[in-house]
Formats: structure tokens, C-alpha cells, sequence
């Protein structure tokens, strides 16, 4: 599990966000300080999945513990939050048991597989072929 040192969090700004293609396990845990805010936007999908919309800064303009851990991105599936399974919860259900959290917020993550990319279509070679010079049809009616 991997625990947020905040100290770094500044130094971290002018980092881009991190690619999940980039990351390691698939599914994974985080243990994130709460004082302060994590600055983590989640949604919901059709299926009520909750997911990682993106990330706030704090009010001081640096990166919350969220971002500035490192492990988590966009699009990343929230299974668990301090061991209650969130599948299923409504927003308010889920903000409840946010902010119920305590000092630290413990959540257990699920990266979406990369989808591979789409095949490129074949390149087409263009050939020129000779056409007679206009001049040389003759015209009957």
C-alpha cells in the first residue's frame, strides 16, 4: 500500500499527470491523509460504478493527496473505500461514507485494461495509367 508523503506534494506541481499506461498492478490500494480535502473528483457510471473523473487542486493551488500519490488516474475504478464496497451506493451514500473517513482514507483501486489500437487500414499505392490525348477521339453522331 502506498501512503502519501505531503512534503513532496509541492515539488510534484510541475509534474504532468500521469499516464495509466504507465502504472504498474492493475488492481491496487492507496492510504490517503483526509485533512485538507484529496482533491479527487469521482462519477458514476450507467452501471453505478464509482471512477476517478479527475483531480482538484487544494486551495493553497497545489495537488491533492490524490494526485500527488502518483498511483491513481483517470478513469481508475473505486472498489473500496476503508473496506466498505461502494458498487451499487448512490452519490449521497458514498459522500457519507467519504467523509465518515476519519484522519486517513483508505481506497482500493481497479485499472480499466488498455484498449488496444485500432488497426490502421491498408495504404494504398496510387499508380497513374496513360490515357490517350483528348485530340486523338473522333466524334461520330
Amino acid at each position: 500500500m502506498s501512503e502519501v508523503n505531503l512534503t513532496n506534494a509541492r515539488r510534484l506541481r510541475a509534474k504532468d499527470t500521469l499516464d495509466f499506461r504507465q502504472l504498474g498492478p492493475r488492481e491496487y490500494m492507496v492510504r490517503l491523509p483526509v485533512q485538507g480535502g484529496l482533491g479527487l473528483s469521482l462519477g458514476w457510471t450507467a452501471d453505478r460504478t464509482v471512477v476517478v473523473a479527475g483531480f482538484l487542486d487544494l486551495a493553497d493551488g497545489t495537488w491533492g493527496p490524490a494526485e500527488a500519490c502518483g498511483h491513481i488516474c483517470r478513469h481508475d475504478k473505486v472498489v473500496k473505500a476503508n473496506g466498505a464496497a461502494l458498487e451499487g451506493l448512490s452519490l449521497a451514500e458514498v459522500s457519507c461514507l467519504l467523509r465518515k473517513s476519519g484522519e486517513f482514507l483508505e481506497l482500493e483501486l481497479r485499472r480499466p485494461l488498455p484498449t488496444p489500437p485500432l488497426p490502421q487500414p491498408p495504404k494504398v499505392r496510387r499508380r497513374s495509367v496513360p490515357v490517350a490525348p483528348a485530340s486523338s477521339f473522333a466524334l461520330t453522331a
